[in-house]
């Protein structure tokens, strides 16, 4: 069994540019002593056969230089640049997924799981991923992290909707609603994703070409997933924190910079 991680830095951190220093990404914010995105690295890792981080031509020259300084390029990590040197013109997050799957698919199939994560969030426990990867093996299907938010912050987020599914005893989503002006839950997609290969190849295709769907929020292609039937299942992350929204800026410095 072997799975690819594919860590999202591609975007520029325009909403955030107030906050980050010297026009640095905002996955280079600092966190607990190192860049963000070390965290993201070291916490898939341990799952991971092989990792891309998928970057924009502006940025590639920084993040290699503070990845190398941390240690973290190797033969198992590797940065790859995507064709993109404004924002006006960045892919999105389902859009640089598409992008890699058009023009790496020989080093998706010779994967059998994908891993798919932001660069901007913080997660405290990787093992939560063993949880994950046990319920994409056990059901050969995508799962994705949710969390916990007050649901008053739910409106920052995509809301995931689910139901308890008795057959196999794990919550199902059955709706996603992309920042709702109000909500009465606080669940909501942290952007974790773990699919079989295959099955991610084929959607991306279908979603971007085929159903014309929205190439920046990855939350509306598991709003597709969903209504395409596919079975989306759920695990609870309990330590995460999404570094990427400015009106939650100061929950970042509580836990990262404690």
């Amino acid at each position: 069994m072997k799975i690819l991680g594919i860590i999202l830095a591609g975007g520029f951190g325009t909403r955030l540019r107030k906050y980050l220093p010297f026009s640095l990404p905002k996955c280079l914010l600092p966190c607990k002593g190192r860049p963000l995105i070390v965290n993201v690295v070291e916490n898939i890792h341990s799952i991971c056969d092989s990792i891309y981080i998928l970057v924009n031509k502006i940025d590639y020259k920084v993040y290699e230089q503070f990845l190398k300084i941390f240690n973290v390029l190797n033969d198992k990590v590797k940065l790859i640049i995507e064709p993109t040197e404004v924002e006006e013109k960045k892919l999105g997050s389902v859009g640089a997924l598409y992008w890699f799957v058009k023009n790496f698919s020989n080093i998706i199939q010779s994967f059998d799981y994908v891993l798919v994560t932001p660069c901007d969030i913080y997660f405290g426990n990787g093992h939560e991923l063993l949880k994950i990867l046990d319920l994409v093996t056990r059901y050969n299907t995508i799962v994705i992290g949710v969390a916990y938010v007050h649901p008053i912050h739910a409106k920052y987020f995509g809301v995931v909707e689910t139901i308890y599914d008795i057959h196999i005893g794990v919550e199902k989503v059955i709706n996603f609603i992309e920042k709702p002006k109000e909500t009465t839950t606080g669940t909501v997609f942290t952007g974790l994703i773990l699919t079989p290969s295959k099955l991610l190849t084929e959607e991306i295709i279908n979603y971007i070409e085929k159903h014309h769907g929205d190439p920046d929020k990855l939350g509306n292609f598991i709003k597709y997933m969903v209504e395409k039937k596919h079975k989306v299942l759920t695990h609870l992350i309990k330590e995460w924190l999404d570094v990427g929204i400015p009106e939650l800026f100061d929950e970042y410095e509580k836990i990262c910079l404690e």
